[in-house]
């Protein structure tokens, strides 16, 4: 019984531990709210280390501010990031619409994901899917 245990518990480390990130790369943000709304979307991204440096990858905050008027939709496409020899991709970690927000990780997103659809209503803003 005990070797039961341990080994369940050794097999759900190793499974949890292959999960893949839940980011979102790409969001389309519809507005359901009734009015015009002031947005933004906060973006994580990776800063390219000076060249030469041994230096780690740190990551910036970045900001991005629209107006979506009610009805309408805006696409946030994917921001790519020269890192020299290779590219990274920013992620979308915060949605604010007037008083709402959502964070990361968004409900149902279970992997990387690209033009992930959020949709502000008048009392919160929800994390719709994948198209």
């Amino acid at each position: 019984m005990f070797y039961s245990i341990v080994l369940t518990i050794f097999c759900a480390t190793i499974i949890s531990a292959a999960l893949p990130p839940r980011d979102v790369y790409s969001a389309v943000i519809v507005n359901a709210k009734g009015s015009s709304v002031q947005c933004q979307i906060k973006w994580s991204e990776p800063k390219a280390p000076i060249t030469g440096s041994s230096s780690q990858i740190e990551n910036v905050e970045t900001t991005e501010a629209m107006r979506i008027e009610h009805l309408n939709s805006y696409i946030a496409p994917e921001r790519r990031i020269s890192m020299g020899s290779w590219t990274a991709g920013a992620v979308i970690t915060k949605i604010i619409c007037g008083d709402l927000s959502i964070s990361a990780p968004f409900p149902g997103v279970n992997s990387p994901s690209k033009n992930w659809r959020f949709r502000v209503e008048k009392d919160r803003i929800v994390s719709v899917g994948s198209q």
